[in-house]
């Protein structure tokens, strides 16, 4: 089974939405995450967040903050960090996929 939510605020909801009714039990084993691409440069990356290897890569052009991000609230989804432990750890900034740190603390699709 596939989800495709690339546009959706909510894909935690989305997977919940599909997989609810199912009476076989789902495992997610990569998820991929779309970053902003480093600096001026216009596009995105995407970033594949490998779950039964406990990994996070992508070809390139993530920041290392985006990755510890990932890694920190998607990878470790069983005890996430929280937006305020990530700028603790990484400071404040571009940050939780390329989005500035105001924009993301009111962001009502954070994940």
């Amino acid at each position: 089974m596939t989800v495709n939510a690339e546009q959706s605020p909510d894909v935690r909801g989305d997977v919940d939405d599909v997989t609810e009714p199912l009476e076989d039990q789902c495992f997610v084993s990569h998820v991929a995450v779309r970053t902003l691409a480093p600096g001026d440069t216009e596009g995105t990356t995407d970033v594949r967040v490998d779950f039964g290897g406990s990994i996070v890569h992508a070809p390139a052009g993530p920041s290392l903050k985006d990755l510890a991000t990932i890694t920190a609230r998607i990878l470790n989804y069983r005890d996430p960090a929280s937006p305020e432990q990530m700028v603790t750890i990484l400071g404040p900034g571009r940050t939780e996929y390329g989005l500035t740190e105001d924009a993301r603390l009111s962001d009502p699709g954070e994940i």
